[in-house]
């Protein structure tokens, strides 16, 4: 399922706030940038279930170190150029 604003599945973002912005050093970064995210997490919890119509999984994971760089090349060679 797609959000409405987005090209990306529902449940594929990653919310970062106050603390770990500044700890990260990347409160200058703006809408449309693109980062490389690195890390290292702790899986807390799977979670299945299933009906006759649906099935849904989900992962519930705690990121433990995490690293962003910006990146510098065009965002659009970044995303669609398949490298």
């Amino acid at each position: 399922m797609l959000s409405e604003d987005s090209h990306y599945p529902y449940g594929t973002c990653i919310t970062l706030e106050n603390e770990v912005v500044d700890k990260l050093d990347i409160g200058a970064l703006k809408p449309g940038d693109v980062v490389e995210v690195k890390g290292y997490a702790v899986i807390e919890s799977i979670r299945q279930s299933a009906d006759s119509k649906n099935s849904d999984k989900s992962v519930s994971m705690q990121l433990t170190e995490i690293s962003i760089n910006r990146e510098q090349a065009d965002r659009a060679v970044q995303l669609y150029s398949g490298s």
